[in-house]
């Protein structure tokens, strides 16, 4: 019994055994283009061409067909080379063409006759296999035939290429190559075409002609023996291998609707049928088309499918609809959602993605339907709705590093309809809309074509290069030093006024901000920390903004209004800008936070945060910053900031207008020559850069944007970053004032040593003691008197400057300091 059991299965193996998978065809025409042929043996040359087109409409339909059309020619005296280009033309290569009107075209338009006599046909095969088959696509997988057209074999009087004709037949055996060999002529020994086809054995593949006259019918009737050989099998593992596809390998995903074609093109006679394995599930539709669309409505697995497929001029149709689902995590792709932005969009896979397929073709003509021959576009629009992937099972994977979010902030979690474009050979969104309420909600995907669509997981998320940290770091650690080093010599200053407070405000203000910005990184661990941080973030940056105010207000009344600043009190100006330098941006910053956080809109958590908390642990925020985008944020930042900017700015234009058009200039009677514009320019760009001119950066690193351009982020780190520094150039080193104290300083740390060890002298007895004494007394008294001139000379030089309202260093140019339009830093 149990041997009839085992004879039973063999059988059924045996006679059930699946046929091999569909192969791909390619064919290589070798056509002789001597100058022998006349031009009205090659007009028609050229048509039995294009009459052969047809017969490949078969093949095209059934998308495993490539064509190459190669001729060839040579010199006399020129030995066999098959890597010459000048004596070979392709008019068509092996994957150009898809349709037989492309055929045709290439060749009207681009075949042509050579000018040369000879005829190396060995070497023009030899370039045949060598190059034209082996670029092909499907070189590892398709079926090859070669068909050669020839007048003659050899050259005149040159036997060499005779000779070669046996390892042409070698090589193209060698290859799997299938050899049809068309002799034209008188010229012609059919003993050689024999050899080219089959090494002299037969005459199977071999034709003679006595003229080009019927060479037309013989190409049709040896493509319509290759194209029926290659059959199109079922594909009985299809459902089953599907689901372990990559979906970021594009082989394999272009391959998908051409399996699902050519099963159902075996499978069409049983209408109606659903195929399943696991989650694979494919439905084969035959219908009767009365109509110019087709509307179907289809349940399969969870997955509901509405689609229209317009069907203009087709009787009957077989339409084939697979759903199925891959089971691993894979990043497929990775764009930047702007050119030149540091925010990327990851499509990411996750287990049990699904996809879907949609195929029609004509099953009478076998024709697929499509009006996109490049991408096989469906005519038509779908509708679907799929469920989505769980957030859990996304946390998890993220958590376990199957999707890989190291050192990115995500901006968007959620998920998208995509189609497979053949043309990019990548996923796309085109003409697709995503209908969802989140990730946890069902996708529904309306699409205004029909092709492979599925929905991944859109990940967009910002990645801050490591060379703008690094460049942050060290520019705002330097600043800090500098501005340290800022306020200690303003501190010590002996100028009395509102200048010296006013400086050292502003100073402190950007040493606390940039000293803020390099613990972002620590403050952004725990959520408090993390909004203290924003606040006093916010706090430092609009204080540092007032204070730029503060600067360009009274840089504008003291060059405007040069005898009321100086008769004012300054006490009580102080004491106003300190309110207004400290105080408003701390009732801003309160305010803003208890409207914010009452409305959920003062800081934005990162939406892995708010999609995963429940499952891992995961932080709050990505980064200790105002939600941007938001009223809170235009209103308390951006606005005041792009005022301040802009006062600052008419301020530095009214200044420089005044140091040109200075009212001693007038009293001369001359216009501003070319020396005093150097000096009203470089006064504009040192006010520029006093006044906080270079914040206008942050408009264009992404100040109101989640996308940020990389190359003004740099600038943006450098120039900002290094404000201590350049505000260390112009309060201390540039300063007349300033760095006169600072050599005075010098100058007495210089000469309390020399007293020393003048008074330390041994034997210097009283004798000593009183030179050194008329010594000092000489030499301190008369610097002393010098410095003390100068100081008195100046001191009145700037008060009668300020009550004749005018600055003479402002006009001369002799200060490097822009304070200089201030007369001389009015106290």
């Amino acid at each position: 019994m149990s041997f009839f059991v085992s004879l039973l299965v063999v059988l059924a193996v045996v006679c059930f055994k699946p046929s091999l998978q569909a192969q791909e065809i390619d064919i290589v025409f070798v056509v002789d283009s001597t100058s022998p042929i006349t031009n009205s043996q090659f007009a028609i040359y050229k048509n039995a061409f294009v009459a052969m087109a047809d017969a490949l409409k078969a093949g095209f339909d059934r998308h495993l067909l490539q064509v190459a059309i190669l001729q060839y020619t040579n010199k006399n005296y020129n030995s066999p080379d098959y890597t010459n280009n000048w004596f070979y033309h392709n008019p068509t290569t092996l994957g150009d063409c898809t349709t037989v009107q492309c055929i045709k075209d290439a060749v009207n338009n681009n075949m042509y006759q050579f000018l040369y006599s000879s005829a190396f046909t060995a070497t023009a095969i030899k370039r045949a296999v060598k190059i034209d088959f082996n670029n092909s696509a499907n070189a590892a997988t398709s079926k090859k035939f070669l068909i050669l057209t020839t007048h003659r074999l050899a050259t005149y009087g040159w036997a060499a290429d005779n000779s070669l004709l046996p390892t042409s037949y070698a090589l193209t055996s060698s290859n799997n190559i299938t050899v049809y060999a068309i002799g034209i002529g008188p010229y012609v020994d059919q003993s050689q075409l024999q050899i080219i086809a089959n090494n002299g054995t037969s005459n199977d593949t071999v034709t003679l002609l006595n003229n080009v006259t019927t060479l037309g019918d013989t190409l049709v009737n040896i493509v319509s023996k290759i194209i029926p050989n290659v059959s199109i099998p079922e594909d009985p593992l299809l459902l089953d291998q599907l689901k372990n596809l990559n979906p970021a390998r594009v082989t394999e995903i272009e391959n998908i609707e051409n399996r699902v074609e050519n099963f159902s093109r075996n499978h069409f006679q049983t209408n109606g049928t659903t195929y399943s394995s696991g989650d694979a599930q494919l439905r084969i539709v035959v219908t009767n088309i009365n109509q110019e669309t087709y509307n179907s409505n289809l349940q399969l697995g969870s997955s509901h499918i509405n689609f229209t497929l317009q069907t203009k001029g087709v009787k009957r149709i077989v339409i084939a609809v697979i759903v199925f689902k891959i089971n691993t995590t894979q990043t497929t792709q990775t764009q930047p959602v702007e050119s030149g932005s540091l925010a990327t969009t990851q499509y990411i896979s996750t287990i049990n993605t699904t996809y879907i397929a949609i195929v029609g073709w004509d099953a009478d003509s076998f024709k697929r339907l499509t009006t996109d021959e490049i991408n096989d576009q469906l005519p038509g629009n779908a509708s679907f709705h799929l469920p989505p992937t769980s957030p859990e099972t996304i946390c998890k994977l993220i958590k376990a590093g199957n999707i890989s979010l190291k050192n990115q902030k995500i901006k968007k979690l959620e998920p998208i309809c995509l189609f497979y474009d053949r043309v990019e050979r990548k996923y796309s969104d085109r003409g697709c809309v995503t209908i969802t309420g989140g990730v946890t909600d069902n996708v529904t995907c309306k699409c205004n074509h029909l092709t492979l669509f599925t929905v991944l997981l859109a990940v967009q998320s910002t990645t801050i290069p490591k060379g703008i940290k690094i460049t942050s770091y060290a520019t705002e650690s330097t600043s800090v030093v500098f501005l340290i080093a800022t306020i200690i010599i303003l501190h010590k200053s002996k100028h009395s006024g509102d200048r010296v407070p006013v400086q050292i405000s502003l100073s402190l203000a950007l040493l606390l901000f940039h000293a803020v910005n390099i613990s972002h990184d620590l403050a952004i661990i725990h959520k408090i920390s993390c909004v203290i941080h924003t606040a006093a973030n916010q706090y430092l940056l609009l204080s540092s903004g007032v204070w730029f105010l503060i600067e360009g207000i009274r840089l504008f009344m003291a060059t405007s209004f040069p005898v009321e600043f100086q008769t004012q009190d300054s006490s009580k100006r102080v004491k106003f800008f300190m309110s207004i330098g400290w105080i408003v941006p701390a009732l801003v910053v309160g305010t803003s936070m208890a409207v914010g956080f009452s409305l959920d809109i003062y800081m934005k958590p990162q939406p892995l945060y708010e999609q995963c908390n429940e499952f891992i642990q995961v932080s709050k925020y990505d980064r200790c910053w105002l939600a941007p985008g938001t009223p809170i944020f235009y209103s308390t930042v951006v606005a005041p900031l792009a005022v301040v900017l802009l006062t600052n700015f008419m301020i530095i234009l009214k200044t420089t207008h005044v140091m040109l058009h200075s009212k001693k200039m007038r009293n001369r009677g001359e216009d501003p020559g070319t020396g005093d514009a150097l000096r009203a320019v470089k006064s504009f760009i040192l006010l520029f850069f006093m006044l906080g001119g270079t914040w206008v950066l942050a408009f264009f690193t992404g100040i109101g944007n989640e996308i940020s351009n990389e190359v003004f982020m740099y600038i943006h780190s450098l120039v900002n970053g290094s404000q201590g520094i350049v505000v260390f150039l112009l309060y201390c080193v540039m300063d007349d004032d300033i760095r006169q104290e600072m050599l005075t300083c010098k100058r007495e740390a210089d000469v309390g040593p020399k007293q020393q060890r003048n008074v330390a002298k041994p034997n210097g007895g009283e004798s000593s003691n009183a030179e050194g004494d008329e010594s000092l007394n000489a030499k301190g008294g008369e610097s002393s008197n010098a410095e003390s001139g100068e100081s008195s000379n100046a001191e009145e030089g700037e008060s009668s400057n300020a009550e004749g309202g005018e600055s003479s260093n402002a006009e001369e140019g002799e200060s490097s300091n822009v304070e200089g339009v201030e007369s001389s830093n009015p106290k």
